[in-house]
């Protein structure tokens, strides 16, 4: 069985200080959507957070109103 060479792939010939360069600015960039999420999701909490005390008041004034 004969088997061809493959070329070298693109990565294998970027040298050590390109792929840490890149690898950098890719782990930077996961950094800032991972800060974005966060900032998102405490958004979200607050917003639970104030519908659920809504809903807590609501139920105390029913309950007021059918026990009068």
């Amino acid at each position: 069985m004969s088997r061809e060479v493959a070329a070298p792939s693109a990565t294998s010939r970027w040298s050590p200080v390109v792929s840490k360069a890149l690898w950098k600015r890719r782990a930077a960039c996961e950094e800032e959507r991972l800060q974005a999420l966060e900032m998102e999701i405490a958004g979200l909490e607050s917003a639970v957070q104030a519908v659920f005390r809504r809903l807590i008041q609501c139920r105390v004034s029913l309950l007021n109103a059918l026990s009068l």
